[in-house]
């Protein structure tokens, strides 16, 4: 059985009411919006985290963990 949950565009509502009207926006949420880059994002913060911890593990703040 499929649950209908409700999508940030408004495209479960379409699908549930035939409307093709957008709900409104909501309140604090301004243009323009982000579209989102997981893969690089996630990357990015691998890198800077990896760099921040072998620098701690170089300053002797952590020990590296046993692969």
């Amino acid at each position: 059985m499929a649950v209908d949950r409700p999508h940030p565009c408004g495209y479960a509502r379409e699908a549930r009411t035939g409307s093709k009207e957008h709900p409104e926006r909501p309140e604090g949420c301004t243009e323009p919006l982000y579209k989102a880059h997981r893969e690089a994002e996630m990357s990015a913060a691998h890198a800077y985290f990896s760099t921040r911890l072998q620098q701690a593990v170089g300053a002797g703040k952590r020990t590296p963990h046993a692969t």
